[in-house]
């Protein structure tokens, strides 16, 4: 796929911008603080029906306006279809070609879009949840039945949470019947994903940093490896009394984790913050290889200023990583050292500033 056109009116500090995007690289260059990343957010939402900075939809609309809209050309294989997105307070509304989408899911998988952002690192150092997200997103990417197996586990999980703060303790061995079928489904999957993902990852890493030891990324699934399903359900019946403590369900993939390791330690305890920062632009990387292999087809990447911090060594290579996608849409500062003119061929540039943008 590939971004053609997009069309703007009052979202964020936009107030009416309409450019072509018709070029495999768009460079959006301008001041911090001017809507570079506004204009990224909105072809990610176009292609997610969400933001990638926040879920309230008011913070999405420009200040003292009631609505927002944002409509998006965009090539797929031999068509171009029109996505729209409109914003209200409290909700946003999508339609690809007049027709309303009723679940974000069929944006994900006709429109596949990556963005690079420092808030990335949080897929290395952050939360538990934070990693896996990431790879759930990679994995939803390419297969909606994913997706539709997390959304009923963790119906089921607000189930049975909800069965616990009520002390109807009757109902807790349906739900967890219920929660191990599917759980150790999703564990399955992740567990496949993560070996998979892990032939990538290291040696992408290993040749953008120069390091001959790169690390991995370990999944610890919260019922162990070889969990079955009647272990499952041993288990959250003897650890009832603590999630009847606790007024949650204390096991489960909603309490997975993954480690970023390097030989047998967590690398993300002693990495340098260039280190952290590097890996998680070689995950975002990895994830558009993995979608690549899996479907055949090529990503929209969109970067968020995340090349700064690269050496020209650095970046140069990691740009060679990049080598698998139908279109990127960069955001530069002025004062970067490093021009990007030398690095991208067929570019359109866009100055932008104050919410607007000139080529």
């Amino acid at each position: 796929m590939k971004f053609l056109s997009l069309t703007i009116s009052g979202f964020r500090n936009i107030d009416d911008v309409s450019m072509n995007l018709d070029a495999r690289h768009v460079i959006f260059i301008g001041e911090n603080g001017q809507g570079k990343t506004n204009l990224l957010e909105s072809l990610y939402l176009s292609c997610y029906g969400s933001s990638f900075r926040t879920r309230r939809t008011s913070q999405l609309i420009g200040f003292g306006k009631e609505r927002a809209k944002i409509t998006v050309r965009i090539q797929e294989q031999d068509a171009v279809h029109t996505v729209e997105a409109l914003l209200q307070q409290g909700s946003i509304s999508m339609n690809i070609d007049k027709k309303e989408i009723s679940d974000r899911m069929e944006l994900m998988n006709r429109f596949p879009c990556i963005v690079f952002t420092h808030e990335d690192i949080a897929f290395v150092k952050g939360a538990p949840q934070e990693k896996r997200r990431f790879f759930d997103q990679t994995m939803c990417l390419h297969d909606p039945l994913f997706l539709y197996d997390l959304r009923r586990y963790h119906r089921i999980l607000k189930q049975r949470n909800q069965a616990l703060k009520d002390q109807r303790l009757s109902l807790m061995p349906t739900y967890d019947e219920q929660l191990a079928h599917i759980g150790i489904t999703i564990q399955q999957q992740r567990s496949k994903t993560a070996e998979e993902f892990n032939k990538l990852f290291p040696e992408l890493f290993s040749r953008v940093s120069g390091m001959d030891d790169p690390p991995i990324m370990d999944y610890r699934p919260s019922w162990g490896s070889t969990a079955t399903r009647d272990e499952v359900k041993k288990k959250l019946s003897d650890t009832l009394s603590r999630d009847l403590r606790f007024l949650t369900t204390t096991s489960g993939p909603h309490r997975d984790r993954f480690i970023c390791k390097k030989g047998s330690a967590d690398f993300s305890q002693t990495a340098s913050t260039g280190q952290l920062r590097l890996i998680s632009l070689a995950l975002r990387a990895a994830q558009a290889t993995y979608y690549k292999n899996k479907t055949g087809r090529l990503p929209v990447l969109l970067l968020d200023d995340v090349l700064l911090e690269l050496d020209h060594g650095k970046r140069q290579r990691f740009i060679q990583e990049l080598s698998g996608y139908e279109q990127a849409v960069c955001t530069f500062l002025p004062e970067e050292v490093y021009g990007h003119e030398q690095q991208f061929s067929d570019v359109l540039n866009y100055t932008v500033s104050k919410g607007n943008a000139y080529q």
